[in-house]
């Protein structure tokens, strides 16, 4: 009898560990069929980052269709007098940056890269939850935890993903290129109903987020493709990466 249980309980464990991953595999399908069939994406954010005992805030805007992504951001940092405007296109062959205080363009040929850097521009020129950003996490779901959890009165799925070094060049897809090394844990709050994230943390060593993502606005509703002309002055300086 105490064998029979034994193996009952095993058999058990089982089936709730195999209901588990079934779960984790039905959210993540959940969240990427939302994502089909949508033509463009625009909306706010607002990225957060701990540096020195103050936070540095960046609020942006950003509109993406198909291979273009255009980011308008101004980045308010501790001790300078007035924030630093900056505006990004991304259109599948060129990385356009107009930086409005030094009146300077940097343009970066994608094609020419190397291609590990290739593939992180591609990360780039989507929202953070878009499709490839859902594949990864199919591809790395033992390292992937999903649960539901409640907060300031809505339901949320709470997606861990515990070791960030699985994940690509993640940080890049919010406008913070260069620091994906800095953390190693993500946390994203995906809203149950709408499908889309109003929250990501990034984590180094502590509970505490180094970096966080308050999405403020996401809009599906079709844009002009006007939006992805950069305001460039006459006068601009041009540096070519």
């Amino acid at each position: 009898m105490k064998k029979i249980f034994v193996v009952l309980t095993a058999l058990l464990c089982v089936v709730f560990s195999a209901q588990a991953e079934l779960n984790k595999k039905e959210v993540l399908t959940r969240i990427g069929q939302r994502y089909s069939g949508i033509e463009g994406i625009s909306g706010k954010y607002e990225v957060s980052m701990s540096t020195m005992g103050d936070v540095m805030k960046m609020p942006v805007n950003f509109w993406q269709k198909g291979k273009k992504l255009k980011m308008d951001m101004s980045m308010n940092q501790p001790g300078m007098p007035e924030p630093m405007e900056m505006s990004i296109l991304i259109d599948g062959d060129k990385v356009i940056q107009y930086q409005k205080m030094m009146n300077t363009v940097i343009t970066i040929d994608i094609n020419k890269l190397p291609e590990n850097m290739r593939q992180q521009m591609k990360q780039q020129q989507g929202f953070m939850m878009n499709d490839a950003v859902v594949n990864q996490l199919y591809q790395v779901l033992d390292k992937v935890t999903i649960e539901e959890k409640t907060k300031g009165g809505k339901a949320y799925y709470l997606i861990t993903v515990n070791d960030l070094s699985t994940m690509g060049n993640v940080a890049s897809s919010v406008g913070m290129q260069g620091n994906q090394d800095m953390f190693k844990k993500m946390l994203m709050w995906v809203n149950t109903v709408s499908l889309f994230p109003e929250k990501i943390e990034f984590l180094k060593d502590t509970d505490t987020p180094g970096m966080w993502v308050d999405i403020l606005n996401i809009n599906t509703a079709p844009f002009s493709d006007s939006v992805f002309k950069l305001d460039i002055p006459a006068d601009a300086k041009y540096m070519e990466m």
